[in-house]
């Protein structure tokens, strides 16, 4: 395991950490301000148990950051670059992945969200992750009658206000850069047909 300069601000777990005593439950929520990871590199056996395989797992960085009001957040976000998942191509995994025709995988995330106590809206204004030679799944959706609970510190208030919630607007977005023609050539050859006849059927 190698890991490159990890920076921690506004970190408050003591609600986390706490017994459980009615009183802890008084703690301000758990919150992290912001977070800079500068990168990590995992070399580690082949989780399938397969002898003298290993994979290679890398995040190049990580950036958080987030704004609070009061004991709820109000806006927050989070990218998460360069992760690279790479087994051994003699592991089941990469035998799985060169049918795909790929060595790993690379991929990127973005996450940015926002809450209005007063309106009670919650936004979850993009979450996007993005493969190489791949494509991007994006959501963005818009919540309504958002609680402030749903950031508390009790699991009852927390639940209850997931499900009094509502849903205002969902989209996804879907782009493709080469995984959907690798799944239709790995998925013809499975089914034993033509390429041609396959991308017909479908």
């Amino acid at each position: 395991v190698r890991a490159g300069a990890l920076h921690l601000d506004g970190l408050d777990v003591a609600q986390l950490l706490a017994d459980d005593n009615p009183a802890s439950a008084a703690r301000t929520p758990s919150r992290l301000v912001g977070l800079t990871l500068n990168g990590l590199d995992i070399v580690a056996p082949d989780p399938e148990d397969t002898p003298g395989q290993t994979i290679h797992i890398a995040i190049g960085s990580i950036e958080v950051r987030n704004e609070y009001s009061g004991a709820s957040i109000k806006q927050g976000g989070a990218k998460v670059a360069g992760i690279v998942i790479e087994p051994s191509p003699g592991s089941d995994a990469g035998k799985s992945l060169a049918s795909l025709g790929y060595s790993k995988i690379e991929l990127a995330m973005t996450i940015d969200a926002k809450y209005q106590a007063d309106a009670k809206t919650f936004a979850l204004e993009n979450f996007t992750i993005d493969g190489a030679q791949m494509g991007s799944v994006g959501l963005k959706a818009n919540f309504t009658d958002v609680s402030p609970q749903l950031f508390g510190t009790d699991s009852a208030g927390r639940m209850q206000a997931l499900f009094d919630a509502g849903v205002a607007s969902i989209e996804i977005k879907l782009v493709n850069d080469g995984m959907f023609e690798k799944a239709l050539a790995y998925t013809a050859k499975q089914q034993g047909l033509s390429l041609d006849k396959l991308r017909a059927q479908w």
